[in-house]
């Protein structure tokens, strides 16, 4: 999986994935459901959803940073579910 955050080495990322999947789990996130990810960042959160939500759940992002909105839109390609607000 490739580093989300600048300057961070894999442990961290990991420790991240681990925290956002407890995150997901505790929060209820189910397949087909619409999630309104707000200060999303770099979209950890965001894309760690969609692997729950399925092919019928959508993530709405939204950021006041614009060069973090820049850099999950760049990793979105192959998430069609994936809107920007």
């Amino acid at each position: 999986m490739e580093a989300w955050a600048t300057g961070g080495g894999k442990e961290e990322l990991d420790g991240l994935i681990r925290l956002r999947d407890k995150l997901l789990d505790r929060a209820y996130v189910r397949e087909g459901m619409t999630l309104l990810d707000v200060g999303a960042g770099d979209g950890l959160i965001a894309f760690g959803a969609l692997e729950k939500l399925g092919p019928t759940g959508k993530v709405i992002v939204s950021d006041i940073s614009e060069s973090l909105l820049k850099h999950a839109r760049e990793r979105r390609w192959c998430l069609p579910t994936v809107q920007e607000s």
